[in-house]
């Protein structure tokens, strides 16, 4: 994939996020994996400092404690290990 490509990823991926919280809030569980994702595809730009941001997110979202899968927190803690090994 090309740089390019990741782009378009992360810009689809920020207007989902947009349409989620409006229609299920910062609750929507699902954004916890959006946000790995994006932290990823920001990872795969060299661009650490938006995707600390974004596992940042995938965290705050895990400590509401409205998380029901264990997947979920595991899928967050790898993007944080990918962006730790970058640094």
């Amino acid at each position: 994939m090309s740089h390019g490509d990741y782009q378009e990823g992360i810009d689809a991926t920020k207007r989902s996020i947009e349409l989620r919280i409006s229609l299920a809030g910062n609750a929507d569980t699902s954004l916890v994996s959006v946000y790995n994702n994006l932290g990823n595809g920001f990872i795969y730009l060299d661009d650490y400092a938006n995707a600390k941001i974004f596992y940042l997110k995938a965290i705050e979202v895990i400590k509401q404690g409205i998380i029901k899968s264990e997947k979920k927190p595991k899928l967050c803690a790898t993007g944080i290990l990918q962006f730790a090994i970058h640094q």
